[in-house]
């Protein structure tokens, strides 16, 4: 795998997460969705809470071909921010930004290096794109990090 495009709510079925409708939020401003193993596992990992947490019960059997095992409500404007965290967690070597919403991981070097060449030869046709290489701290646990001074994962 070179690349993962992450465009629309849809795009999210490739992390086990599966948008449904956003009418089930009173206040119009969440997505309802199912989420399997996999999809669970990144949002609870995405909102810093314990793996073992408890979510709601799905709406539908499947998602992804694996069955549902609960659901989420994400606010209409996360997609961005939740797509960077799963491409990261992927262990993307880099993360493009286009334009407003489109995010795409990068996981070769020579896709990288692609990317910041274009970006040097064509710099005003690219000036609503970025780049942020994924630089990992050594003392990462997951998505945490190990505090130097107390070893405690934060």
């Amino acid at each position: 795998m070179d690349s993962i495009h992450i465009n629309n709510w849809q795009d999210l079925q490739h992390f086990g997460i599966n948008a449904l409708t956003g009418e089930a939020c009173a206040y119009s401003t969440r997505i309802l969705c199912d989420v399997n193993a996999e999809g669970c596992a990144l949002l609870l990992d995405y909102f810093g809470l314990p793996p073992q947490g408890i979510v709601s019960r799905p709406w539908n059997a499947r998602v992804k071909d694996e069955p549902a095992i609960g659901s989420f409500m994400l606010h209409r404007h996360s997609l961005r921010q939740l797509a960077e965290f799963a491409l990261l967690r992927m262990e993307a070597k880099a993360i493009v930004y286009r334009g407003e919403d489109a995010t795409v991981g990068l996981f070769t070097d020579e896709l990288l290096a692609n990317y910041e060449k274009l970006m040097q030869e064509m710099p005003s046709s690219t000036k609503q794109w970025g780049i942020r290489r994924n630089y990992q701290l050594p003392k990462a646990v997951g998505s945490r990090n190990v505090h130097m001074f107390t070893n405690r994962v934060v």
